[in-house]
């Protein structure tokens, strides 16, 4: 069963990436072995600290294998090495980051195909069904597609 990753995910990770490519986190791999690579990614701040005081609240964060392998990886080589200051202001970068999670999440199968739905905030719910809390709904049908 693929991962669905939700946006404002990709945004917190479009951080982590830009964090990375500014050589300020510390990762690591905590339960690799030579029989596997480890199951989960910890990205944690270095001693540096965050680019600002805006974005410190998102660390330390985990992330899947999965997802780092075939998704985050794949994007920050393509970011590696380059002069970032030709990005703009760090929002700026990271809306670029997000585009480009975006199209490697879709291409590996992370977020499912096609534009997301945009939907009100003022949808009365949530709904409550066989799995408890299903507004996760809102993020996958549009609003005539949602129980009563």
């Amino acid at each position: 069963m693929p991962a669905i990753l939700v946006e404002n995910e990709i945004r917190n990770l479009a951080v982590g990436c830009l964090h990375v490519l500014y050589g300020k986190t510390v990762l690591n791999f905590p339960t690799t072995t030579r029989a596997h690579p480890s199951y989960w990614v910890f990205v944690n701040l270095g001693i540096s600290g965050a680019l600002t005081k805006e974005y410190k609240p998102l660390f330390p964060f985990r992330v899947w294998w999965k997802v780092w392998h075939t998704g985050i990886v794949p994007v920050v080589k393509k970011f590696w090495g380059r002069d970032l200051s030709s990005l703009g202001t760090y929002e700026n970068a990271i809306n670029i980051l997000i585009a480009e999670l975006t199209n490697q999440f879709r291409l590996v199968g992370l977020l499912p195909p096609g534009p997301t739905v945009e939907l009100p905030d003022d949808l009365p719910g949530p709904w409550t069904g066989m799995y408890g809390n299903t507004w996760w709904l809102r993020l996958h049908f549009k609003v005539e597609d949602l129980p009563e």
